[in-house]
């Protein structure tokens, strides 16, 4: 068997209607209150971001999205940028989405999925880390294939061996990430986008 990845992609719209099964979730800034002179009391707007995330910024970063949202809550940081999610929003409140994030399956080379339509079926073991807007979208829209909530990012070599050794079928992650894993395993790699996206 070939260890060569790929990462396949799915969209979705800025209205929310799926293109695939891998949600993308747009990414929304979150305040407590979004009036100009609450929203930076300290004449600077501070805001804080998901520190493993590769298409946010690198100065001062959180290790996840409580931590964005305890920065927010306790006044350490006016804004915190996160994905939508209907538990976040109990806590925050999010604004209008500002950016379109993409998301990927990453699947062995050899891998009959070969679109986002074909990963929920019996069997299929997906992998996404706990609390990432890639493991609430599947966790809550895959019907027939099993999630594997892990509890942290692993390193990419790490997502190759668990693909490679059968453990998962398919990782959810950030398109990026996943683009870049694919790049570096062992095999000739390419990326190939859902016809759907």
């Amino acid at each position: 068997m070939g260890s060569e990845l790929y990462a396949r992609t799915a969209t979705r719209s800025y209205n929310g209607r799926m293109n695939g099964v891998l949600n993308l979730l747009p990414a929304a800034v979150v305040a407590l209150q979004l009036t100009a002179p609450s929203l930076a009391p300290t004449g600077t707007l501070r805001a804080t971001f998901l520190g493993d995330n590769p298409v946010q910024g690198r100065v001062d970063p959180l290790p996840n999205a409580s931590a964005v949202i305890d920065s927010v809550k306790a006044h350490r940081a006016d804004i915190g940028i996160l994905a939508y999610e209907a538990a976040r929003a109990t806590e925050v409140e999010f604004s209008a989405p500002y950016a379109l994030m993409q998301n990927a399956y990453l699947v062995r080379a050899d891998s009959t999925i070969r679109t986002s339509g074909n990963v929920d079926r019996a069997g299929t073991k997906v992998g996404a880390v706990k609390g990432q807007s890639q493991e609430i979208y599947v966790s809550a829209n895959l019907k027939k294939a099993h999630v594997d909530v892990l509890p942290l990012t692993p390193p990419s070599a790490e997502i190759e061996e668990m693909l490679v050794s059968g453990r998962l079928d398919v990782f959810a992650a950030n398109r990026a990430r996943m683009e870049a894993v694919a790049a570096r395993s062992t095999g000739p790699s390419r990326t190939c986008v859902d016809p759907a996206s």
